[in-house]
């Protein structure tokens, strides 16, 4: 029995963003000299989420239902494959702060405080981005809940578009 697309492309993303996780890590791109190189590896971890909602959405169309989908159908296959995305790179983000580099949070802060303070901001702003910083490397339940929350939604809106292009035309 085939895996659903919905399942599948969800763990692949999932996996896809384990991999750049454990890649920035083994590369030394979470350490004090490389971490301007492992923000830009991050900021790329919830674009995955376009191409595996896309696969899975057209996979779906097309290898399961027979060239037919309708706008609910794609939509619906693109939030469960964001939900899913979302469940492991959050917990996977957990792990990696809690055990693979528990040291990772106060790197982050001494890179940001360097680049805020080279580019001028005064030291009242300095100090409110720095606990805004410090509270999503935090590792707590609220935080992780907020990643799978905002990765779900923006994995939606990326179905919600996808859908549009991708349902069935009605027939005439």
């Amino acid at each position: 029995r085939k895996m659903r697309s919905e399942l599948k492309y969800g763990l692949l993303a999932g996996l896809s963003a384990v991999t750049i996780i454990m890649l920035c890590e083994i590369g030394g791109f979470n350490q004090l000299s490389n971490f301007k190189i492992g923000n830009i590896c991050r900021m790329l971890i919830p674009l995955l989420l376009i191409p595996f909602v896309f696969v899975a959405i057209s996979k779906k169309k097309y290898a399961e239902n027979n060239g037919s989908l309708t706008f609910f159908e794609g939509l619906m296959t693109g939030q469960v494959v964001a939900i899913i995305f979302s469940i492991i790179f959050s917990l996977t983000f957990w792990i990696f702060l809690k055990y693979i580099n528990p040291i990772f949070k106060e790197i982050a802060l001494q890179y940001e405080n360097s680049v805020m303070i080279k580019s001028g901001v005064d030291a009242a702003t300095i100090k409110t981005q720095l606990q805004a910083i410090g509270n999503i490397y935090s590792g707590t339940f609220q935080n992780h809940f907020m990643i799978v929350f905002t990765y779900t939604v923006f994995g939606t809106l990326v179905a919600l578009v996808i859908s549009l292009f991708m349902k069935s035309r009605a027939k005439n």
